[in-house]
């Protein structure tokens, strides 16, 4: 079995994570102006050579969980849901100010 250095994975990992979370706080920005832009210029799509930004309207049907479960029995909400178990691991940083998008929930 190879040996790992767990320590610099992990380091490695976090600052991943810290990477992932500036990346997509810059990518956010950006969509923001971009769809400022549409709003501005009062247009739905807008086409350049590199990609385009266009407004998307979708309708999905759900079920209305409270409704459903408020004409079950309890004999029926027991066949309705089913119990299932999952297996991970949790890889969680040791300081408490460790800037992770994960951490940034909880505040």
């Amino acid at each position: 079995m190879e040996t790992i250095n767990i320590q610099e994975k992990l380091k490695t990992y976090f600052d991943i994570c810290n990477d992932i979370k500036t990346m997509e706080e810059a990518k956010e920005s950006i969509r923001i102006e971009l769809e400022k832009h549409l709003k501005d210029s009062g247009v739905d799509t807008l086409k350049t050579s590199v990609g385009s930004i266009s407004y998307v309207t979708t309708h999905r049907e759900t079920l209305d969980k409270k409704f459903i479960e408020s004409i079950l029995t309890e004999e029926q909400k027991k066949l309705a849901y089913k119990t299932s178990e999952s297996k991970y691991i949790k890889i969680t940083p040791v300081k408490e100010n460790v800037n992770l998008k994960e951490s940034d929930k909880n505040e």
